[in-house]
């Protein structure tokens, strides 16, 4: 993946369940948890950082969940 701010390949330095206890990151890992967590608790979120020490994370579903997500939403 590469970074948004400067277009350098990044690099995972932490990878946690939001349920996982602990850490440094844990309350921003959980913050960024609650983006899926709402609609299943089967989700992985990862921080990443760049070359130039830009920080992101991202969080990966199942494309299932992803899919049963859009549809529940649907008007």
């Amino acid at each position: 993946m590469t970074c948004t701010r400067c277009g350098k390949s990044s690099r995972v330095v932490d990878t946690r369940q939001p349920d996982d206890s602990g850490g440094v990151y844990n309350g921003r890992i959980r913050k960024a948890g609650e983006v899926a967590s709402w609609y299943t608790s089967d989700i992985v979120v990862r921080r990443r950082v760049c070359p130039e020490e830009h920080e992101w994370f991202t969080v990966e579903l199942t494309t299932e969940d992803v899919t049963s997500m859009v549809e529940e939403g649907k008007p």
